[in-house]
């Protein structure tokens, strides 16, 4: 069985070193084309995202000039002639494989793939492995190849790439995964910004990891500004947080632990109220409402009322009877029942109480 030179090996290990600080798809891609030919050399490399059955494929490849647009659809239309990619897709077994275990020089010089693609290119051979293949229809197939113009590649070189094999299935996986959890991430950062009420994800060192579009708009009403992404909270928010990140909070009897008092900032006609969420070991959640403290007519605007109706209702909330009513208002007793009447049915309620709680319940933060 071959082994690895000492220069194969030291190559390998300073290519898995780099590859495992990969962040993200567009940078596995960029890394792989620049990096894999110091492990084995080649005239060009292409790494593909490709379904077969439908013939449809992405392609990067370097060297760049022999990769113009027209060789994507010629790709597309001979694909299926790929003796390695064709066995890929059939058994989803991803070693490395080169087109001369399948076919002699005669007969890839038959196929319109060669004829009509690799010619040009001087392509002889392909050595090529699978970083993923989809278990679902349609079967997806994500690869690397490494093209020669003559049948050069030894069993040091397939070794090589069965080698490095695992780790670019393993950083394609971490990536997709990484990938899906971003996503995930911004439809539940979208959901939350219809919310009314705003919420902060902390890292344990107290920067902002994530914030809604309803925080930011909370932490400039009562602060003037908003922390953009990675950046701090206003000072006294932070001190309060870090009050509460002290010893383990106390706990109810049953053995859960009693939530910590909120933060509250006072204002004239509204209160902010934040409170602290602890999830995990290292980040944390704020989650920020804001309460009236003064009730005025346009809080009822959700109920349908008028705007006479929104004030007759306001001072049903404070007590008052029609008569006070009437007299705050200018206008008759008879009047504010008539208003009064109108509420009841919009609102599905049976009297004062039911209509008062319905506006209470209307005003509090969804």
């Amino acid at each position: 069985m071959k082994r690895l030179t000492s220069p194969q090996l030291r190559k390998l290990l300073t290519f898995l070193e780099g590859l495992a600080a990969i962040p993200d798809q567009e940078a596995f891609v960029r890394y792989l084309l620049a990096a894999a030919p110091g492990l084995i050399p080649c005239e060009m490399l292409t790494y593909n995202e490709m379904i077969p059955s439908q013939r449809i494929s992405r392609n990067w490849v370097v060297p760049q000039e022999v990769h113009p647009p027209e060789t994507d659809a010629i790709w597309a239309q001979h694909m299926h002639e790929h003796p390695t990619l064709m066995y890929y897709a059939k058994t989803r077994e991803g070693q490395a494989r080169t087109i001369s275990d399948f076919l002699s020089q005669s007969q890839l010089h038959r196929l319109g793939l060669y004829n009509e693609l690799y010619r040009g290119w001087h392509v002889e051979d392909v050595l090529t492995a699978v970083c993923h293949v989809s278990i679902t229809a349609p079967t997806i197939v994500v690869g690397v190849g490494f093209y020669r113009n003559r049948r050069t590649f030894s069993e040091r070189d397939r070794l090589l790439l069965n080698l490095l094999r695992p780790h670019l299935v393993q950083t394609y996986a971490r990536i997709q995964a990484h990938t899906h959890f971003r996503e995930e991430l911004v439809r539940a950062k979208q959901a939350l910004d219809t919310l009314e009420q705003g919420v902060i994800v902390l890292a344990r060192d107290g920067s902002v990891r994530e914030i809604t579009l309803r925080a930011r708009q909370l932490l400039r009403a009562y602060w003037g500004a908003a922390p953009e992404h990675e950046g701090h909270l206003p000072p006294e928010l932070q001190e309060w947080i870090g009050r509460q990140q002290g010893p383990a909070p106390l706990a109810e009897p049953d053995g859960s632990p009693i939530p910590p008092m909120p933060f509250i900032v006072e204002r004239e006609t509204a209160r902010l109220v934040v409170r602290l969420v602890r999830f995990g070991t290292e980040d944390h959640l704020l989650v920020l409402e804001e309460q009236p403290t003064v009730l005025v007519p346009s809080f009822f605007g959700s109920l349908g009322l008028t705007a006479r109706e929104s004030e007759v209702l306001l001072w049903v909330t404070r007590g008052k009877t029609d008569a006070e009513i009437a007299t705050i208002l200018g206008v008759s007793p008879k009047t504010v029942g008539k208003h009064l009447e109108r509420i009841y049915q919009k609102l599905g309620a049976e009297n004062r109480t039911a209509a008062a709680m319905c506006a209470l319940t209307a005003i509090r933060p969804r």
